[in-house]
């Protein structure tokens, strides 16, 4: 590598002397071939298999980091000892309404209603599945329905849990079917029912008055960074 980039330096000095003396000045391929190889390995152009990889082994190393985290949120919300899982990173392919599509790899079982994540909490569940690509519906579709939990960090143990509901995706997602009764207020955390407060979906904005036995709670989504690997969530 040392020797590449000294005849670089040695090219752009014959350059700028060629071009001093009104002289062109040739570049010889074999000096920027191998440094055009190093160059795009350097900025990352490699193969695009090289680099889906790369990106497998980030999104590895962050649910590992959140793992951890999680241990700590459930010490803190007094939530159920954790929840046996594992999460296998994929490939998105195409994003339209509120849907995207991921790449399956071959002989992979995934079932409908999975969950699928990414390193700040939920993505969206699984909805449909074909050969070698998974369709997944994500909260900001008015189709998305999800079962949840409102959780509030911090409080004494046994009384992490404020509410159940029923979420609602689209424009303007809400929890619905909350129990008059709950205590619930802006800034709880909103969570998939049964996966002991893990993968955040959101928080509380505002509560509504109750109507009947229930009342709702509109919901402000956590924002995700452009998607590119996520991960589907199994039991184990």
């Amino acid at each position: 590598m040392k020797k590449e980039w000294l005849w670089l330096v040695v090219a752009l000095v014959l350059a700028i002397l060629g071009h001093l003396a009104g002289r062109e000045v040739y570049w010889p391929r074999q000096w920027l071939a191998p440094l055009a190889k190093e160059s795009r390995a350097l900025l990352g152009l490699a193969q695009k298999d090289q680099g889906r990889e790369i990106w497998r082994q980030q999104c590895q190393l962050e649910i590992s980091r959140l793992a951890a985290e999680n241990q700590q949120l459930r010490q803190l919300m007094a939530a159920a000892p954790a929840w046996k899982k594992k999460i296998i990173p994929l490939t998105v392919i195409g994003e339209r309404g509120g849907e995207l599509t991921l790449a399956v790899p071959a002989g992979m079982a995934v079932a409908r209603e999975q969950l699928v994540v990414d390193s700040r909490g939920l993505v969206g569940k699984v909805t449909r599945v074909k050969d070698y690509r998974l369709e997944v519906l994500t909260p900001k579709n008015s189709r998305f329905r999800l079962a949840v939990a409102i959780w509030r960090p911090g409080r004494r143990p046994g009384e992490g849990l404020i509410a159940k509901g029923l979420f609602q995706g689209g424009r303007q997602p809400a929890v619905v079917e909350i129990d008059k009764d709950a205590g619930v207020q802006p800034g709880d955390l909103v969570a998939p029912l049964g996966y002991g407060g893990q993968f955040l979906l959101g928080k509380v904005a505002a509560v509504s008055p109750a109507e009947g036995a229930f009342r709702q709670a509109r919901v402000a989504l956590i924002s995700h960074p452009p998607w590119l690997v996520v991960g589907v969530v199994k039991g184990g």
